[in-house]
């Protein structure tokens, strides 16, 4: 039995290599490695463009992974693009593989999406997001390390319900996002004037649904080219308030609930 066993092993090293040896005669394989993982960005960005809301289909985007698995030049080639490894949905990637995109992206900018409220059983997964890391089931739950890279994000969406917004609010005040250049919250919220600092110098698109601000947020900054409103409330601002703000900053499709 022990000398079959050594045998098969044999053989099956043996199969590998020479299956490398085929993959190396591929035209692919003969494309420079920049224009492969040009490839591999476009391959990607078109498959998160595929799939519509929800939780499958949050994790139908990344479909693309299955191309590091193709072969290992393939893989080495997706490995080395840190552009692949900067999309970043907490409450969709377990843990671990939160852990790795973070270390593949290699420095560069993230683009984070949070569902405060993931579905599994209806936990609310807010802590996980921003809090310690903690032993939860059999992995580390560090979700925290998100936004220890907060200096690094470039894009942020949040899907919150106020219940989990408001646990979330003291981290969100206390987080500059310096590199932010586009900013989505969808939920039933009221959005401090003092979030993230007020610090968003590169903030140049603002989505908001169902949330409650002020006109004086410093998230209105004369640098917004795009600002989308629906169903959000302004306290007593009046249309007149509205309207008197830089035109070229509103897209007429909002429906504000004023």
């Amino acid at each position: 039995m022990e000398r079959l066993d050594v045998e098969i092993k044999s053989l099956t090293e043996r199969l590998c290599l020479l299956k490398t040896e085929r993959n190396s005669l591929s035209v692919t394989y003969t494309l420079p490695a920049e224009i492969l993982a040009e490839i591999f960005v476009v391959v990607q960005e078109e498959i998160k463009r595929g799939y519509s809301s929800g939780r499958r289909a949050a994790f139908a985007k990344y479909g693309w992974l299955s191309m590091t698995r193709t072969s290992r030049h393939w893989r080495q080639v997706a490995l080395e693009c840190p552009r692949l490894w900067c999309d970043i949905r907490v409450g969709t990637l377990p843990p671990p593989m939160i852990q790795i995109f973070l270390a593949r992206s290699g420095g560069r900018n993230l683009s984070v999406e949070v569902n405060g409220l993931a579905r599994s059983g209806g936990r609310d997964l807010s802590a996980e997001v921003f809090g310690p890391p903690r032993r939860g089931g059999r992995h580390w739950v560090e979700y925290g390390e998100v936004f220890a890279e907060a200096l690094r994000f470039e894009k942020l969406e949040f899907s919150l319900e106020r219940k989990t917004f408001s646990r979330l609010l003291s981290q969100l005040i206390s987080t500059p996002l310096p590199q932010l250049r586009s900013l989505s919250i969808s939920g039933d919220v009221t959005i401090p004037d003092d979030i993230f600092q007020g610090t968003t110098p590169q903030l140049h698109s603002l989505s908001l649904r169902q949330c409650q601000f002020s006109l004086d947020s410093p998230l209105l900054s004369p640098n917004l080219t795009t600002l989308d409103l629906s169903y959000c409330h302004m306290g007593s601002t009046t249309l007149g308030d509205l309207y008197s703000y830089p035109e070229k900053l509103w897209r007429r499709s909002f429906t504000p609930a004023i």
